[in-house]
């Protein structure tokens, strides 16, 4: 089988969706586009996300089975009734975000035993590499995660481009761990403090929501009360059909996104699994599977921030001033992202 990297570029992207504009002559090689074209076409990366993807529903089997024996059926056990319909007794607080504490564990374990720091040197080289050149969902998912990386690269350092001399950094064990069952402890214990961030953040964040909503429903309009995923869904229509959705399904597809950047990826996903059937394509689904696999939501910049200035209280101001801007830069990264996936599916 001959696999052929296309070269293309952003603007080759945007001339591909809009239709509307000449390809360049001159196509300049994208790391990007390279690297997504890699994991869809070849059939050995393919494979390998298989296995990811086998690796990542294990881990989400494993907590249900903690889950279901602490919480019983609101954790994933047995249910004692019949379910209206598919899903409605599926509780993220106690089936979905409990993850978290298992992949806490496992991080603090692994980097306990020096598995985990190799890769990320590995991530790190890789990095370095790209700044020189500036059918399951689960699996796309995974995808998205991987092809997203060059674009933030790139989009980071055109927001804010090097311009001092680089520092360096060296990994140190933490001398405070004295076993591998130490290791689990105080990784479960960090995981939790985690965990209550996000399901904190998640209650503020759909609550001022809602909130904004009920005061923009006073405003007396011709068509009914509006919202603020309505008024999103008018500006990210277009940045949809740009990504490669068509454009009578943009709508829809807008307000998925901007529920993702006002809320959180996690609304917008369980958004997206109750549309209706006719409401998107299944290209579209899968275009927007890619867009939505992203933290560049208020909730999440407030959870980094928090997380980075406990890390580095002394550069607490540039932190939240780059707060902003990491939420514009990932949304940017994501809509890339999509882009791209949308040229190869």
């Amino acid at each position: 089988m001959k696999i052929e990297l296309l070269p293309s570029d952003f603007r080759a992207i945007y001339a591909e969706l809009s239709c509307n504009a000449e390809l360049p002559k001159k196509r300049k090689n994208s790391i990007h586009y390279s690297f997504a074209t890699i994991l869809f076409k070849i059939p050995l990366f393919q494979k390998i996300f298989l296995l990811l993807n086998q690796g990542v529903l294990a881990l989400e089997q494993s907590t249900q089975a903690g889950t279901s024996m602490v919480f019983g059926y609101l954790g994933g056990g047995p249910l004692p009734f019949v379910e209206p319909f598919a899903g409605s007794a599926y509780i993220l607080a106690f089936r979905g975000l409990p993850l978290v504490l298992l992949i806490s564990a496992l991080s603090s374990l692994l980097f306990y035993w020096r598995i985990l720091p190799r890769i990320v040197n590995g991530v790190s080289l890789y990095a370095t590499i790209l700044s020189a050149v500036i059918p399951d969902i689960t699996g796309h998912i995974l995808t998205a995660s991987l092809i997203s990386a060059p674009a933030a690269i790139v989009i980071a350092k055109i927001m804010i481009p090097e311009t001092e001399e680089k520092t360096g950094g060296q990994w140190k064990a933490d001398s405070n761990i004295s076993s591998s069952m130490d290791a689990i402890v105080q990784g479960t214990v960090q995981g939790l403090q985690l965990l209550i961030n996000i399901i904190a953040m998640i209650i503020v964040m759909v609550a001022l929501v809602h909130l904004c909503n009920m005061i923009l429903a006073l405003i007396p309009t011709a068509n009914g009360p509006i919202s603020l995923q309505q008024i999103m869904a008018v500006f990210l229509a277009p940045v949809t059909w740009l990504m490669g959705i068509p454009w009578h399904e943009a709508q829809t597809a807008g307000k998925l996104f901007g529920t993702k950047t006002i809320i959180n990826e996690f609304i917008a996903y369980l958004n997206m699994a109750q549309l209706p059937t006719d409401a998107l394509s299944e290209r579209s689904l899968r275009i927007m599977s890619y867009a939505l696999c992203g933290f560049a939501n208020p909730g999440s910049v407030g959870i980094m921030i928090g997380g980075l200035r406990a890390m580095a209280p002394e550069r607490g101001h540039e932190i939240v001033a780059l707060g902003l801007r990491s939420l514009l830069a990932g949304t940017l990264a994501t809509s890339m992202t999509a882009a791209v996936a949308s040229l190869l599916l």
